[in-house]
């Protein structure tokens, strides 16, 4: 049985934990006020956190409540906190404030406690350090240090979240990593930036100053989470519409699902940003709204075998509906031309094709062809069967990360 990453990083955070909570039982606690008071925003943090691309949940509030405690620690050494304290107290209401969502998904989900773990360790140590290292500087170019030093920590844990994705996935890796620092980091230096402002408020005016910081940061936490409702929102509504041609007959069931999964895969093994590969996967999921207008399902849901006037009719008329709804426009372009051929008639490729649409192009007919038989042999055949149609229909990069994507998924030779 192969061991992931993920379980490394899990199980190894669990020794210098052991360690911490070994050394705060020796040494006793240290300012109660403080610890009780930066606990409970860090376990409110945690209650408030969302979901967002690619279901990577993040608590902004809860973290930067971590990252101000253990700065404020740092700024009053004699009555803030020891490194192991810092470092408990964190992991306790962390898990505290993961309790509810324990309890709904019915145990801890061992990917949300790998990304905890790089800033649980090392954000305390690092910032003590970089302190006591520049503590004969001026504060405010102390107070930088720190602020440099977390932000490090946060790159870091970005950087290895691009490497959980690679080893899930595939890809390419620093294209991963690219994904991940395009997503993640607005709101990692947003939580940054809170703490911060955190360990400064209540190191001019005490404890009761927290009031004056946390007020534009829950203002800011429910737009977010307003945002995050409404991106969930619409993303239920594009599954429910992709769902309407299965509902109808015109496609096997979980078509639109599995062509959507391989095209984000493909898009993956390509380098391209995921930003531009949801919008690919929208589209791929939507792209048999258009076979609704038949008078008579296609069998077997497979438009790749008709002729190209009617494929390229169907997907015309499916991306007229999706530009009905408004905000959705380079989705409906990429479904209109992903029925049209990679080459021109005169064998030129067809610049005018965007590179999404040749990538559902060639998900589709591949699903089309299999479906959702397990027979790896015809999968092998389906993957020869759309390398055959190179000179004209397919894109060949396309193709040959779909082998890749295939071979990964299969682990068979792909010729």
């Amino acid at each position: 049985m192969r061991i992931g990453l993920r379980v490394i990083v899990s199980v190894a955070g669990l020794v210098p934990l052991l360690l911490a909570a070994v050394t705060l039982a020796r040494t006793g606690m240290q300012n109660w006020p403080a610890a009780i008071t930066f606990g409970i925003l860090i376990v409110v943090g945690c209650l408030l956190g969302f979901v967002i691309t690619g279901d990577r949940r993040l608590m902004p509030i809860g973290q930067g409540a971590y990252i101000g405690y253990a700065m404020y620690a740092s700024m009053v050494p004699h009555q803030g906190a020891s490194v192991a304290q810092i470092i408990v107290v964190g992991a306790v209401c962390v898990l505290l404030g993961s309790l509810p969502r324990i309890f709904v998904e019915g145990g801890v989900r061992l990917d949300l406690v790998a990304d905890r773990v790089l800033i649980l360790l090392l954000v305390p140590p690092v910032v003590r350090w970089t302190d006591t290292w520049l503590e004969s500087m001026p504060p405010v170019l102390s107070i930088s240090g720190m602020i440099l030093a977390v932000m490090v920590v946060l790159l870091l844990q970005i950087t290895l979240m691009g490497l959980y994705q690679y080893e899930r996935a595939g890809g390419r890796l620093l294209a991963l990593i690219r994904d991940e620092l395009q997503v993640r980091w607005p709101f990692q230096l947003l939580g940054a930036l809170f703490g911060v402002i955190v360990a400064l408020t209540v190191y001019a005016v005490g404890l009761l100053g927290l009031v004056v910081a946390v007020v534009p940061a829950g203002v800011t936490q429910v737009a977010i989470l307003r945002w995050s409702a409404v991106r969930s929102t619409r993303a239920d509504t594009v599954r429910s519409l992709s769902r309407i041609p299965e509902l109808g007959g015109y496609v096997d069931p979980g078509h639109s699902r599995r062509v959507g999964d391989l095209v984000l895969d493909i898009a993956r093994e390509l380098g391209i940003s995921e930003l531009r590969s949801r919008r690919a996967v929208l589209a791929a999921m939507m792209h048999d709204i258009g076979q609704l207008s038949l008078a008579e399902p296609v069998p077997g849901g497979t438009t790749s075998l008709l002729d190209q006037e009617e494929q390229r009719r169907i997907a015309r008329l499916g991306a007229e509906v999706i530009r009905e709804g408004g905000g959705l426009d380079d989705v409906a372009t990429f479904v209109e031309r992903f029925a049209d051929p990679y080459r021109r008639p005169d064998g030129r490729r067809d610049d005018n094709v965007p590179l999404e649409s040749r990538i559902i192009r060639v998900a589709n007919a591949y699903d089309d062809l299999v479906g959702t038989s397990p027979d790896p042999e015809l999968r092998l055949q389906a993957l020869e069967r759309v390398e055959l149609a190179l000179s004209r229909d397919y894109d060949p990069d396309v193709t040959k990360a779909l082998g890749r994507v295939i071979e990964r998924r299969q682990r068979l030779p792909v010729g």
